[in-house]
């Protein structure tokens, strides 16, 4: 329901907008903004960590925090832990931190920014 109590009934597509953060997009000359090196977060997490030093990558993958409004999509978590499990080394020991409250996941970026801020040396 709008502010102006107009129902509007998204049906499906209300979950299917999520698919996009885990599968490469489809070429599609319509679109303005060009997805074509977009791969999906687990992807992105894997490269990331990847470009670390070697003897950091371990400890890395088993401190993974989710934070954001993203991270609060139904089924996020368990959606990216399987993805990046799947493309990650097979010993790799992968683990995700994700505050179990909405509150807190949606505001703790901003919250550890304001505090990284706050510091003199910063």
């Amino acid at each position: 329901e709008l502010p102006d109590k107009q129902k509007i009934d998204l049906g499906d597509a209300r979950f299917q907008g999520a698919e996009f953060f885990f599968n490469q997009p489809e070429p599609d000359a319509k679109r303005e903004i060009d997805l074509t090196g977009f791969k999906g977060y687990h992807q992105m997490v894997l490269e990331s960590i990847n470009k670390c030093d070697v003897d950091l990558r371990k400890e890395m993958l088993s401190n993974i925090i989710l934070t954001g409004g993203n991270t609060l999509l139904p089924g996020f978590v368990e959606v990216i832990q399987k993805k990046l499990t799947d493309i990650a080394p097979q010993n790799a020991k992968i683990k995700f931190i994700a505050y179990p409250h909405t509150i807190e996941r949606r505001y703790s970026a901003w919250v550890g920014g304001s505090i990284l801020a706050s510091l003199g040396s910063f």
